[in-house]
């Protein structure tokens, strides 16, 4: 499992992958699970299932560790400063 400290807009989400089968990923974000199935639509855009609801996503990338996503034309911006490691049992 992989743990990352992930900072939207400058807020700061613990985000645990959880597992993955086929486009779907499940997802843990601050101990809430999720299953978010991801489509890749061509140059840059993804294409987002989250509980029902679906989203087209822009993504682009200003600088290392940054990635700005546009949900909707809303702006995102997206802050990988640190992997945390999983702890062992």
């Amino acid at each position: 499992m992989k743990i990352y400290e992930v900072f939207v807009n400058k807020r700061a989400h613990t985000v645990k992958v959880l597992g993955k089968q086929g486009p779907s990923f499940v997802v843990e974000v601050n101990g809430k699970s999720v299953e978010v199935k991801v489509s890749n639509i061509g140059c840059g855009r993804l294409s987002l299932e989250i509980k029902g609801g679906k989203f087209q996503a822009e993504l682009s990338k200003p600088s290392v560790g940054v990635v700005q996503v546009k949900i909707g034309g809303k702006p995102l911006m997206f802050n990988f400063r640190k992997w945390l490691l999983p702890m062992k049992p």
